[in-house]
């Protein structure tokens, strides 16, 4: 959607993933920018790392399927350095793939919030430039810069798999709310387009898909769903999932009654894995159903076999199914979970599972606890 935004307003083809303030990037993502026609990846975000020191500024960023990006952090460990003499030189000296690379990116301007270079700086660049001894400083744009260092990057090293961000704790967990709804409007829009793919004659209009996708992709900035921003933003962000489900019912009901329009008749199972589950069947009647991914089909009923047990112990209650056996003390404790194809115990031996651990929340630097 990016892409087409950057072409539509600018007439421009972007191939940069530009990232530089979110909480650490996953492995899947070379083989995603690969797909989307993206070759080139900037970040500065890992500089701020806690423990360990990112060890390249220049590299080829590995994704897990062995696909290759070139990536780039900014030498000077910021995305709005100010020009001054000091960031000129941290920008060279703090290099870590000198050698490799000659180039170094030097990012401007006011950030984080806009406002973008100031005269000032741009006077200071063009001061800087002619002190004798000071490093050459060109103008120039990221996609002339990745074209330079791309013409001589097979010295460059490698990095397979994610980059971790070892700063922001908890960004998995925090608003497990904000987290759930982001991917359950994920799967929103998957049945949507899975559904209006069927659409032969072109006789819907994506224009509300579009926009539904906007409302999901806003709420992925980074500092909404990593739960890192401020009370009132995740009050809008959950009003915005409940309008979401509003339009998703709307969508898909206009879409089905367009491509399916006897659809009592049929099943539709948008995803690629296998689904089993209990469902309505003529307003009120329950059946267990079994459907292969991405299907449409009439529906195949499935006899329920009771395979569920339960034990009462002398001290405890067990729970046993064809996969797990699980024994809980008289006080609701998990005291053993075992894996029963491969007969493999879960839990150490003398301790307990769901146990409540309370942490104290100590932010870092006064105002980045999460």
């Amino acid at each position: 959607m990016v892409k087409s935004f950057t072409k539509e307003e600018f007439g421009v083809h972007s191939d940069i993933l530009w990232l530089p303030d979110t909480f650490g990037y996953s492995g899947q993502l070379p083989q995603i920018m690969q797909i989307c026609d993206i070759k080139y990846f900037l970040s500065q975000k890992l500089s701020w790392n806690l423990t360990n020191t990112f060890p390249h500024h220049t590299f080829i960023w590995k994704g897990i399927d062995q696909s290759r990006v070139l990536a780039h952090f900014p030498p000077g460990d910021t995305y709005e350095s100010e020009l001054k003499i000091k960031d000129v030189l941290k920008t060279v000296s703090n290099n870590k793939d000198k050698g490799r690379t000659h180039d170094q990116m030097l990012l401007f301007g006011h950030g984080d919030g806009g406002g973008g270079p100031t005269p000032e700086m741009i006077d200071r660049l063009d001061r800087i430039s002619s002190v004798p001894g000071m490093p050459r400083i060109v103008r120039s744009t990221p996609e002339k810069f990745f074209a330079a260092v791309e013409s001589s990057s097979n010295m460059l090293c490698e990095w397979w798999g994610e980059l971790y961000f070892e700063l922001h704790r908890g960004t998995y967990t925090t608003h497990a709310k904000i987290k759930e709804s982001n991917r359950v409007a994920e799967f929103w829009m998957t049945d949507i387009e899975f559904l209006s793919s069927l659409d032969l004659n072109n006789l819907i209009s994506c224009s509300k898909i579009e926009e539904m996708w906007k409302t999901v992709l806003f709420n992925q900035f980074h500092d909404i769903l990593p739960g890192s921003s401020i009370e009132q933003v995740f009050i809008d962000a959950m009003e915005d999932y409940t309008i979401l489900l509003k339009l998703y019912n709307e969508e898909w009901e206009r879409i089905r009654d367009v491509v399916m329009p006897d659809s009592k008749s049929f099943v539709v199972n948008p995803y690629n894995w296998s689904r089993r589950q209990v469902i309505t069947m003529n307003d009120e009647e329950e059946a267990l159903i079994e459907v292969p991914g991405t299907y449409i089909g009439s529906v195949s009923l499935v006899t329920p076999v009771a395979n569920a047990s339960v034990f009462v112990l002398e001290d405890g209650i067990c729970l046993c199914n064809n996969l797990i056996k699980a024994v809980f003390s008289l006080e609701g404790r998990l005291k053993s979970l075992i894996h029963k194809p491969t007969q493999r115990e879960c839990l150490e031996a003398g301790s307990m599972g769901n146990r409540f651990v309370i942490f104290d929340d100590v932010p870092c630097f006064g105002m980045l606890g999460m």
